[in-house]
């Protein structure tokens, strides 16, 4: 058979991107052709050459823009990726391989963008299944108008997949709808070994942020704000900030302005996430919106307790006092009181962090790409 694969992600590789690779890798191995359409960005990651150096081919889309252009030069790019879309099917060459079976791979919201594609699939007739990775439950980042048509994407799709049931009923309080035909997943985690890692010794506490520097989505901003309060002036910490993004001299320039800049460190991306763990002591993600980070499943499984805030998945992973800590919304002033709360108990750390890890083995399902292909296919 020849099954495509849709990515939204505006960059080269993101935690979102491994359940779509993990298919594809199952689709290769089971003999099928595999096809994948991308926006073209300046790179492209060292997963999807794997999967071109296996036979998969690829269609690039418009649409990626380089970060921190001037402004000017931003909006005429956006303009004219606009203005093409328009006249052209950003779709046209993928579709033109003449697909079986298409992953969608995006958010909650992606293929409101994408309507060329879902008429050129319910024209040809051709079977999809959906892959939501996250919704936003503070805000519609849609109109009214869009809502029959996300009605009917769900609708038609042969099995809609989510990360937590959360999200599945976030969305559906959004679009007004149950969506039936739907099945649960966990995105495979990008780490070697699933061994525990022991906690570090050091008496300064290395807190750990790993997430793409996007204050809209992660919430870093909200963490420095936290961080600059009185009381944690004078206390023994440092904030190891792994991942890139947009806002990454945005965020430099803020641990600046609230003086705490000699105690957070920004490494870039990371490709070997258990050298994270031998030596940072807990996970700090201030998100405010997400589905089921890949970041906080191998947190738990190398042993490590969670501070996060009460959306999306977490309070399905996370139990207070158990293997983590929950703000009860996504403000500075929730989380300081979840910050505060773990610094407290800091001594428990390593029991929360082993209990997290039971709680992650269980939950976690390395076989979900090899099933999610199967029910679609066979």
């Amino acid at each position: 058979m020849k099954i495509g694969f849709v990515s939204v992600i505006k960059e080269n590789w993101g935690g979102s991107e491994e359940i779509m690779y993990a298919i594809a890798k199952e689709a290769l191995k089971a003999g099928h052709e595999v096809y994948v359409s991308l926006f073209a960005t300046d790179k492209i990651h060292d997963k999807h050459k794997e999967l071109i150096a296996s036979g998969a081919k690829y269609s690039f889309r418009r649409g990626y823009i380089v970060p921190n252009i001037k402004p000017i030069r931003r909006q005429i790019t956006k303009v004219k990726n606009f203005v093409l879309d328009a006249i052209f099917n950003p779709y046209a060459d993928f579709l033109s391989n003449k697909l079986d079976f298409i992953f969608y791979n995006n958010t909650a919201y992606a293929y409101i963008f994408d309507k060329k594609l879902f008429d050129a699939i319910i024209l040809k007739s051709i079977p999809y299944s959906i892959i939501t990775q996250g919704a936003t439950e503070y805000y519609r980042p849609y109109s009214n108008l869009d809502i029959p048509y996300m009605q009917s994407v769900h609708r038609n799709a042969k099995l809609n997949y989510f990360l937590s049931s959360n999200t599945k009923t976030t969305l559906e309080r959004q679009i007004g709808a149950t969506i039936n035909n739907f099945k649960y997943f966990t995105n495979p985690v990008n780490i070697d070994s699933l061994e525990y890692i022991d906690m570090p010794k050091n008496d300064t506490v290395n807190f750990a942020t790993v997430a793409m520097l996007l204050v809209v989505q992660k919430g870093q901003d909200m963490l420095f704000e936290t961080l600059s309060k009185p009381e944690w002036k004078n206390r023994k910490w440092v904030l190891n900030l792994y991942g890139a993004g947009p806002d990454e001299a945005f965020l430099k320039n803020l641990s600046k302005y609230y003086k705490i800049d000699e105690k957070v460190i920004f490494h870039g991306k990371v490709s070997n996430i258990r050298k994270v763990w031998e030596t940072n002591h807990i996970l700090v993600m201030p998100s405010i919106f997400e589905g089921m980070p890949l970041a906080m499943v191998e947190a738990m499984i190398c042993g490590r307790p969670i501070i996060t805030t009460d959306i999306a998945a977490h309070s399905e992973w996370i139990f207070e006092e158990k293997n983590g800590f929950l703000a009860a919304a996504p403000t500075e002033k929730y989380f300081n009181k979840a910050l505060q709360k773990a610094w407290d108990l800091r001594d428990t750390w390593s029991n929360l962090g082993r209990e997290g890890r039971k709680i992650a083995l269980k939950k976690f399902n390395p076989d979900d790409p090899y099933n999610m292909l199967k029910e679609n296919i066979d």
